[in-house]
């Protein structure tokens, strides 16, 4: 999965962003670098072992209430038998 938060996310036309990351690097608040998570070409990339779930849970902000805009790309695969994709909050 790849996240990218761009001028794009300025489609929701909140009222006040709280938040924002254009993943020019990888903010220690996302978890350390590793083979299952990391930043390149300005995407949050989110790799799952095969057959293995796989959180990513930003530690950085707490929120009360929020509305999210996300852009997100899934890698091509040839089988997508019981797998699946989702947001977590307020883990």
């Amino acid at each position: 999965m790849f996240l990218s938060v761009t001028r794009s996310a300025l489609a929701c036309k909140g009222s006040q962003v709280l938040y924002e990351d254009n993943f020019s690097t990888l903010d220690p608040d996302w978890g350390e670098k590793s083979s299952n998570l990391s930043v390149n070409n300005s995407k949050l990339i989110i790799q799952p072992e095969v057959n293995k779930g796989y959180s990513v849970i930003n530690q950085g902000s707490i929120f009360e209430d929020m509305d999210f805009c996300v852009k997100i790309t899934l890698a091509k695969t040839e089988d997508l038998s019981g797998t699946s994709q989702g947001f977590l909050f307020w883990a």
